[in-house]
């Protein structure tokens, strides 16, 4: 068996994680992906996982995500995830999930 690869030698797809809005309270999903990565379905599973560490170790009732208009391939990973839009402007679209009880 050889052994696993040097962290160095491992190309970063992209990068997922929350931060918060402004001065908080609240928090925006954040991520991205090198462009050999897209299309593959790897931002909603990310972002799936990330959605269920957040509720299930926080208390946080909802989760922003944001992106720039012609980012549509964003949008469409919003929607996957089961945010619904709640606001457009002239340079960013907003999406928000809320905690299902």
């Amino acid at each position: 068996i050889p052994p696993p690869p040097s962290p160095a030698d491992v190309p970063i797809a992209g990068f997922f994680g929350f931060r918060f809005i402004g001065d908080g309270p609240g928090i925006e999903l954040m991520y991205g992906l090198q462009a050999e990565c897209w299309g593959k379905g790897l931002a909603t599973e990310a972002c799936l996982a990330a959605l269920e560490y957040l509720w299930c170790s926080t208390g946080y009732q909802q989760v922003y995500a944001r992106t720039d208009p012609p980012n549509h391939k964003s949008v469409q990973v919003m929607l996957r995830m089961g945010m619904t839009h709640e606001s457009t402007t002239e340079s960013m679209i907003t999406y928000v999930l809320r905690r299902r009880m």
